[in-house]
């Protein structure tokens, strides 16, 4: 990270996450060699066979981030929030047909001879606000785009994403420079491309069309980019990226094409205005309010916007503006969801350094099974993110611990839930980029 990086704890800001009985750290170092953890070998097989039979009920996926959201239809309906989910369901499939004309329905038998047929399934998306509490239930149609074919039914899939250093290089220059900063969110992004092929035609669930009439034994003739489909990646940020340049004036750069810039002269000094793009989220900074009021009011126009002011959440990072001026990011809400899947049971204890000094860990073992192997990757895939975004000093560690993830044995499992431990010590931790004085 760079030199304005600065790691810090959030308890000198009225934070509350932190054990009451540990010792701060930060004035009484503790003793590395008196670092005991709790890994015992009944504890460390109990979790063990606990992975491996929920991972042998999963799919083939390399590994899931940490969620509460449901993953299936099945799943979300035999929830609490079952009407939450269906009234959201609902919802989602008005919106597609009398908002954004996304499909028109046909029967059976006007389905042309090359027609492509494929299924779909909801997703379901619970949205937070910067202090975890859910404030929107949202459910969305996605195709089945793995029954697409390559080269008749799309025609390239590759669309670029902002990255992590760039996310913190947007908020280190906006500290340094004062720059004012909101965040909004275009409304369903993919739905404002139009499909480059007039042959893809969707069924729904069936539990789904049983409960709405009108759509039982019909066909959803595909005009508009639908998330799932291999192409609406692409094609949604050709066109977003045309719209930014060609009515805004705004430039991507090289190291990253989802951050713009625009630079102008007024009176002897050179402004510059940046936004960053992450699909359908947008972060607007500039010196002046007034250029982040034309770029909100061209987007409204545009596609459809919700403003959020000041940002507070974003990819799962939770993003502060200080008294002054400085930028705090963290990951608490994230964190907290690896506690709770990783160790959900185990009382809490604080935990002061991701791992040993000097740790050796032995190779790893050439016969592990397919379902140990998942369950390590679940939780070092996990850990990868948060040191990747806001906790550095957690990256050293987890990415020793990547190096056994062919064959783990129980010695990597016990090193890589200190680290979730350590991570429920310090949920606060992050990184602030100070504004200058």
């Amino acid at each position: 990270s760079s030199s304005e990086d600065e790691i810090t704890d959030d308890r000198a800001r009225g934070g509350s996450r932190e054990p009451s009985s540990s010792p701060d750290p930060l004035f009484h170092p503790p003793d590395p060699a008196h670092e005991v953890v709790d890994n015992s070998a009944a504890y460390l097989a109990s979790f063990i066979a606990e992975c491996n039979a929920a991972f042998a009920a999963e799919s083939t996926d390399e590994f899931t981030l940490p969620t509460a959201e449901p993953k299936t239809r099945r799943e979300a309906m035999s929830s609490p929030l079952a009407d939450e989910w269906r009234a959201a369901e609902k919802e989602e499939i008005r919106s597609l047909r009398d908002d954004y004309k996304v499909f028109v329905l046909v029967e059976r038998g006007q389905l042309p001879a090359n027609a492509k047929i494929v299924h779909s399934k909801f997703v379901y998306t619970i949205k937070y606000d910067e202090n975890g509490i859910p404030y929107e239930y949202k459910a969305r149609i996605v195709a089945m785009g793995n029954e697409a074919t390559e080269g008749i039914d799309f025609h390239g899939t590759f669309a670029p994403t902002l990255r992590a250093p760039s996310l913190r290089t947007f908020f280190a220059i906006a500290a340094k420079h004062g720059l004012l900063v909101e965040q909004t969110d275009v409304n369903k992004a993919y739905l404002h491309g139009d499909l480059d092929v007039d042959h893809i035609f969707m069924t729904l669930p069936k539990a789904v069309t049983d409960e709405i009439p009108e759509l039982q034994g019909k066909f959803l003739h595909l005009k508009k980019l639908l998330y799932g489909l291999p192409q609406s990646g692409r094609i949604w940020r050709k066109t977003y990226d045309g719209a930014i340049e060609k009515n805004l004036g705004y430039k991507s750069i090289a190291p990253d094409s989802c951050v713009y810039v625009r630079t102008e002269k007024l009176g002897d000094k050179i402004l510059h205005h940046l936004m960053a793009v992450y699909v359908d989220d947008n972060l607007h900074a500039s010196i002046l309010q007034s250029e982040i009021d034309r770029q909100k009011s061209f987007l409204k126009a545009k596609f459809g916007l919700k403003e959020r002011g000041s940002p507070k959440m974003i990819l799962g990072i939770q993003t502060k503006k200080l008294s002054d001026g400085s930028w705090h990011l963290s990951q608490p809400t994230y964190l907290e969801g690896i506690v709770k899947k990783f160790l959900p049971n185990e009382p809490s204890r604080a935990v002061h350094i991701p791992m040993q000094p000097g740790l050796q860990l032995p190779e790893p073992d050439k016969s592990c099974p397919p379902e140990r192997r998942k369950a390590y990757l679940s939780i070092v895939g996990s850990l990868l993110y948060a040191s990747g975004a806001t906790r550095p000093e957690t990256a050293f560690a987890v990415n020793y611990l990547a190096r056994f993830a062919r064959g783990p044995r129980d010695e990597h499992f016990a090193a890589a839930l200190q680290v979730v431990r350590y991570f429920r010590t310090y949920p606060n931790l992050g990184i602030i980029y100070r504004a200058r004085k």
